[in-house]
């Protein structure tokens, strides 16, 4: 008698992702990875934020080779705390005009999640002098948070700015990198003074002509009386 013919594709497959450790530089690197992302984008949260318990489970999961296709959970994790980072936001115009030799560089920072978040502000020139340059911002929650910078020079000019929006720990870059223009004006400032200083003299020129005039009708009048 033959033997009896037994189906194995499917439960070979099945014995084969069970029985292999999940191992491989690409898995290593998925993993190490997926450790730099959590411990940064953790440190968006509050320390009360639920979430940071559910992203440690998730990667202790990943890493377990007992775990049938962790590399899926790597991926997961990551997916999620990319979608932390991704709700923040920058708004800024690409050109910034400040009259005079100082002023204030605006940026507009979003946060669409549902709960508050930390970033890491960092402006850099060459050329101007910024005042506290680097900053820890809380962003409310589904909120616009506005982040204002002095800025100073004593030439006249266009100078570019570098900002940077990242985790807290400054290891994780959030938004990507912007770079505006300051445009220094001190002559736009000047203008402002000498246009109220011109507004001066017409209305004292003005003042002055009508009172003489009202002096030569009054003598006038004297004269015919």
């Amino acid at each position: 008698m033959a033997p009896t013919q037994v189906a194995v594709s499917d439960s070979s497959s099945i014995r084969f992702q069970v029985s292999t450790p999940n191992t491989g530089a690409a898995r290593a690197a998925g993993i190490t990875a997926a450790r730099n992302e959590l411990d940064a984008t953790a440190s968006m949260a509050d320390p009360t934020d639920v979430r940071r318990e559910v992203w440690s489970h998730l990667f202790a999961l990943a890493v377990s080779n007992t775990v049938v296709n962790g590399d899926t959970y790597v991926a997961g994790l990551r997916k999620l705390l990319g979608d932390v980072r991704g709700s923040v936001t920058v708004t800024t115009p690409d050109t910034i005009t400040l009259s005079g030799r100082s002023g204030a560089i605006r940026i507009q920072i979003r946060n669409n999640s549902d709960v508050p978040l930390t970033v890491r502000v960092r402006m850099a020139s060459a050329k101007l002098r910024l005042q506290d340059p680097v900053r820890r911002v809380k962003l409310a929650a589904g909120g616009t948070t506005e982040v204002e910078v002095e800025a100073g020079t004593r030439t006249n000019g266009r100078f570019p700015i570098s900002i940077r929006v990242t985790t807290p720990d400054g290891n994780l870059q959030v938004v990507p990198y912007i770079q505006v223009t300051a445009r220094m004006n001190a002559i736009a400032g000047f203008g402002q003074y000498l246009s109220l200083f011109l507004l001066v003299l017409v209305l004292l020129w003005w003042w002055t002509h009508w009172r003489r005039a009202r002096i030569q009708k009054a003598r006038g009048t004297t004269v015919s009386d």
